[in-house]
This record gives C-alpha cells, structure tokens and sequence, in this order.
C-alpha cells in the first residue's frame, strides 16, 4: 500500500501544468533579441521551471539569443 501511495504520489507532482512560451522575436538576423524582452516571446518569458521554452520558428539564419542574467526552466524545444 505504501508503494501505490508513493506512485500516486509521484503521478500526482509530476502532473504539475506547464506553460510553452513560443519565441514571437525576429528569425532573420543573427542577433534576434534577448530572453527576458516580453516582446520576444508569447505568452510571456519563460523563467519558471513550470516553463518550456519554445523556438520552432522558421529561423533563416543561424540565430542568437542573449541569455542576459539567469534563468530557469522546465525544458527548450528548437528545430
């Protein structure tokens, strides 16, 4: 019983809602922005480990985003 209450218990935190913040910033110049500009990003800068933070943008150069102070989140997905 024990077993199955750990289990639950795991299922339970690891259900916890994510956010996937897409990157809205420019794609077509090798400095495209920074992380923390609000502007960049939809719904908002991802910086919680509750976030992912998304860039499936159709990128027509090699890009570059400053990472301007630290940040934390709960994965990064790219193409």
């Amino acid at each position: 019983m024990k077993k199955l209450f750990g289990l639950l218990t795991m299922l339970a935190l690891g259900a916890q809602a994510q956010t996937t913040n897409l990157w809205i910033g420019p794609t077509n110049v090798a400095a495209i922005g920074s992380w923390t500009n609000a502007a960049n990003c939809s719904p908002d800068v991802p910086d919680t480990s509750s976030e992912i933070a998304s860039f499936v943008a159709d990128f027509t150069v090699n890009a570059t985003v400053t990472l301007d102070g630290t940040q934390t989140v709960n994965g990064v997905i790219h193409n």
